[in-house]
């Protein structure tokens, strides 16, 4: 147990999410410009992201300026370059940095 008597987080849990749920999950960040994700979460968020290419590159995390991963698995993910990619022709670019 925690300090404040939450159970400590269950990553096997968001082994277990979809790519649907991640999208759902950040879908009310639209107006977030600057987001950070540590390693072990951009290769969980990586796909969904991935599924946005194409028209709906912009359904999620519209404000989306920058980019922060740390580890450099992530920060190679072929995922975050594609979703980077759909999202530059709609006037959303984003830029990708490694997050020291």
């Amino acid at each position: 147990m925690s300090k404040g008597g939450d159970p400590p987080p269950r990553w096997q849990e968001l082994d277990d999410m979809e790519n649907v749920q991640w999208l759902e999950l950040l879908r009310p960040f639209t107006t977030t410009k600057n987001l950070y994700l540590s390693e072990e979460t951009a290769l969980r968020v990586a796909p969904a992201l991935q599924e946005l290419a194409g028209g709906r590159a912009t359904e999620a995390l519209r404000a989306l300026q920058n980019l922060y991963l740390k580890g450099s698995q992530s920060f190679n993910s072929g995922a975050f370059t594609t979703f980077i990619a759909a999202r530059t022709p709609s006037g959303h670019p984003v830029a990708i940095y490694d997050w020291e």
